[in-house]
């Protein structure tokens, strides 16, 4: 290979007994399930990636590597964007099996806001990954799913 790389007519000239091909298109990445693509958009998302092809790139490499598209689902989980129960958890460093449905205003760990409390953002005091979820953290009826869960006591 050349840097940069050289036109046809150029290596021809280079090489004049050379037998120059065009190497064949790979074959087309097998599908990503649906799931799986959802959790590769909240990613590009994540990173702020905008680029169309640049995305569909990246998808098309994960399809083709199911060890990038694990590396992947670790790095989402890790950032806490997304969580996967019981069996399908990749990283829990709790020791507790699957995850727990939440709600995070109604955890021992969450604790309101200082300057309005009533309304406003509270916060996770052990820093759950879960809580790092856009709303997760507002004092919603909105169900998560935490493995650091702990029932408030009324």
């Amino acid at each position: 290979m050349f840097c940069p790389p050289l036109s046809l007519a150029e290596v021809q000239a280079r090489h004049p007994n050379a037998l120059v091909e065009r190497e064949p298109d790979p074959a087309p990445a097998p599908p990503l399930s649906p799931d799986a693509l959802e959790v590769v958009y909240c990613w590009l998302r994540h990173i702020g990636e905008t680029d169309l092809q640049a995305g569909t790139e990246f998808i098309d490499g994960l399809a083709r590597d199911p060890e990038q598209l694990r590396a992947c689902f670790e790095d989402v989980v890790r950032l806490g964007l997304a969580d996967w129960p019981d069996d399908q958890a990749t990283a829990t460093d709790t020791g507790i099996e699957g995850t727990a449905k939440a709600i995070c205003s109604r955890c021992t760990h969450w604790t309101p806001d200082r300057i309005n409390p009533a309304g406003g953002i509270g916060r996770c005091t052990i820093e759950a990954p879960a809580s790092k979820r856009i709303g997760a953290l507002w004092p919603s009826e909105g169900v998560i799913h935490c493995t650091r869960f702990q029932e408030a006591r009324p």
